[in-house]
């Protein structure tokens, strides 16, 4: 499981990039999972279900229900997103707040963390975040695992960031 904010969006040098497809046509990959709820502070903060799109052309979706709404005006929370190669090798992609709706979006590659794209994000039904972005950064990945974090903006940064709440690994199909 991804304990820190700070893991999350910075990756070891020792962690290479995904491997890229050898065939020119673009793969789908999936995932959805349901978190226990009461884990978070709020219901609006409190993570209960993820689902992932991922096209190896560089499309990304992922759609988080929380298990109340998400009041961003008062109680915004920064989005982190992380893929890997396997659970345990992770490369970050930043992520979206909820009070957002253009977000940032980076790929860490090594140490280096690439110039932040902007994403689509937006809140659906009061409960529902879904952060997209399409990105020739993002191409040929082969990922199997994910994992989203919810945590405060105001500390995302510091060396210890506030962790609304986050998921266990999600196995990528």
């Amino acid at each position: 499981m991804i304990k820190t904010l700070r893991y999350a969006l910075l990756v070891p040098a020792g962690v290479a990039a995904l491997a890229m497809p050898s065939a020119a046509s673009a793969a789908k990959y999936t995932a959805s999972a349901t978190d226990p709820t009461g884990d978070g502070p709020v219901p609006g903060r409190d993570i209960s279900e993820v689902k992932l799109s991922y096209v190896t052309s560089g499309k990304l979706i992922v759609v988080v229900t929380t298990a109340g709404p998400i009041d961003a005006a008062a109680g915004d929370a920064l989005v982190t997103v992380t893929l890997g190669s396997s659970c345990k090798k992770v490369i970050g992609l930043g992520g979206g707040v909820f009070s957002d709706t253009v977000a940032g979006f980076s790929k860490v590659k090594g140490k280096k963390i690439l110039k932040p794209k902007k994403a689509k994000a937006e809140i659906k039904d009061g409960n529902v975040y879904t952060l997209s972005v399409k990105n020739s950064a993002f191409k040929g990945w082969k990922p199997k695992c994910v994992g989203v974090a919810l945590a405060d903006p105001a500390t995302a940064d510091s060396d210890n960031p506030t962790i609304f709440d986050l998921t266990k690994d999600i196995k990528i199909k």
